[in-house]
């Protein structure tokens, strides 16, 4: 009796199997197909999309730079930044100090890849707007500006901000 157990076992374990093989291949069938027909045409149209979203975030970022580039040259011309800055008292000309923080802010807060703007003078006592008033008086901190202002540039970008408070960190 144990014999025919075994054989019966063995035998509908090779009819299982023959079971699960032969209601797998309708499936296995109606797989290929639909991958040949709409695999080929997915693939294309996500490949599409990718490229328009590419093409897009590749316009808008040209964008933003052309309006950074518009806003520099405004304020390039910008009549509150001239040479009769490097001379005033900013201290007694509070309504001035104001104007020139609150430009800097409003600079600041006009384009998304702005971080951060500054306004350096240097005259008989160093000052930075950062973007609000500060009299500057550590050596190594006017000197890390002064560095900059001796390269002749007058506009720069860094990776990380010159940070009055670690005047190491500047790019």
């Amino acid at each position: 009796m144990a014999r025919l157990s075994g054989r019966s076992s063995s035998f509908y374990r090779k009819s299982f199997i023959m079971f699960l093989f032969v209601a797998g291949i309708p499936g296995i069938i109606t797989g290929v197909l639909v991958y040949s027909m709409a695999g080929g045409k997915l693939e294309k149209e996500l490949l599409k999309l990718h490229n328009n979203q590419i093409e897009q975030r590749s316009q808008n970022l040209n964008k933003q730079l052309s309006n950074l580039e518009m806003m520099l040259a405004h304020w390039a011309f910008d009549t509150s930044f001239d040479y009769s800055l490097s001379d005033r008292d900013f201290v007694r000309d509070f309504e001035k100090t104001r104007d020139i923080t609150n430009t800097l802010l409003v600079m600041q807060g006009s384009n998304t890849m702005i971080r951060n703007v500054s306004l350096y003078l240097h005259g008989s006592q160093p000052v930075l707007f950062y973007p609000e008033y500060s009299a500057l008086n550590d050596a190594s901190v006017i000197s890390l500006y002064d560095r900059l202002l001796d390269e002749g540039k007058t506009t720069y970008w860094t990776q990380l901000t010159l940070d009055p408070d670690q005047p190491g960190n500047g790019n």
